[in-house]
C-alpha cells in the first residue's frame, strides 16, 4: 500500500517533467533541438535532492517520454534520456557529499554550490551527450556542433539556476504566514513584479511611460521581496522575470526576422 503514492508521485512528477520541457522547447528554442531555457533541468535535480534516488525514474521517464514525442528514434532518444538523468543524478550526488548543503537554501553559499555544482558542472554531462547523440542520428550538421552543445549546456544551467531554487524554497522552507497584512503585502509585490516585468520587457503602457528608463525597475521588487518576505517570493519574481525577459526577447527577434 505504500508504493502506491510513491507510484502516482513519480508519475506526476515525470508528467511534469514532459509539460516543463515541452514549454521550454517551445517558446526558447532558436532551432527546436536545444532550449536556452530548459526548466525541466531545474526540477530534474530538484526532485533528486528532495525525493532520493527512488525519483530517478520520474527523470528517465519523463526524459523518455519527451524524446520520444519529438519524434527520436528510440536508441538516440534513450541515450539522450540517459545523460539527462546523468546530469541530474550527478548535480545531486555533487551536493549531497557537501555535508553542510541545505536545500532550503537558507545561506548565499548553499545557492552558490547549487549554480556551480549542480548547473554549471553537472550540466556539462547531458549537453554533452545529448548533441553527441543528434550528431550520431544526423539530425544536426557537424558545423553546429558546438553551437547547440552551448545552447544545451546554457539551457539545463539556467533551469537550475532559477528552477530548482524556486521549487526547493517553497517545499522547504516550513513559513508560516504572521498576518493577512503580509499575505496582502506579497500579493501586492508579486503582482507590481509582473506588471512592472511586462511593461519593461514586452511593452505594456508604452504609451503611458514613454522613454524614461524603466530597466533597473525590477531591481525594486526584488529587493523588496528579499527583504519582507524571504527567498520564496524572491525566487518567484525571478523566474517570471526572466521568462519575461525571454518572451520578451522572442517577440523582438521574431520582428526583425520579419522585417
Amino acid at each position: 500500500m505504500h508504493s502506491i503514492p510513491k507510484v502516482l508521485k513519480i508519475a506526476v512528477l515525470a508528467l511534469l517533467y514532459v509539460l516543463t520541457a515541452r514549454f521550454s522547447l517551445s517558446y526558447f528554442s532558436p532551432d527546436g533541438s536545444a532550449s536556452v531555457f530548459f526548466m525541466a533541468s531545474g526540477l530534474a535535480i530538484a526532485t533528486l535532492l528532495l525525493g532520493g534516488r527512488d525519483y530517478f525514474w520520474s527523470v528517465l521517464l519523463g526524459a523518455l517520454a519527451l524524446n520520444l514525442l519529438q519524434g527520436k528514434p528510440l536508441l538516440i532518444a534513450v541515450i539522450i534520456s540517459l545523460g539527462s538523468c546523468a546530469g541530474a543524478y550527478l548535480g545531486a550526488w555533487l551536493l549531497n557529499r557537501k555535508v553542510r548543503f541545505d536545500v532550503s537554501l537558507q545561506s548565499l553559499r548553499d545557492y552558490l554550490l547549487l549554480v556551480c555544482l549542480g548547473g554549471g558542472a553537472a550540466c556539462l554531462i547531458p549537453a554533452l551527450i545529448g548533441t553527441l547523440a543528434l550528431l550520431f542520428a544526423q539530425m544536426i550538421e557537424q558545423d553546429v556542433f558546438f553551437t547547440t552543445f552551448v545552447y544545451w549546456w546554457m539551457g539545463d544551467t539556467l533551469g537550475v539556476l532559477l528552477i530548482a531554487p524556486l521549487i526547493l524554497a517553497w517545499v522547504s522552507i516550513q513559513r508560516k504566514w504572521q498576518d493577512s497584512r503580509q499575505v496582502v503585502e506579497t500579493l501586492l509585490i508579486i503582482l507590481l513584479s509582473f506588471v512592472i516585468g511586462q511593461n519593461v520587457f514586452l511593452g505594456w503602457f508604452q504609451d503611458s511611460f514613454g522613454g524614461y528608463p524603466k530597466n533597473y525597475w525590477i531591481f525594486l521588487f526584488v529587493t523588496w521581496a528579499a527583504v519582507r518576505i524571504g527567498s520564496r517570493a524572491t525566487t518567484l519574481i525571478l523566474f517570471m522575470t526572466a521568462v519575461q525577459i525571454m518572451e520578451g526577447s522572442v517577440i523582438h527577434a521574431m520582428n526583425v526576422a520579419s522585417q
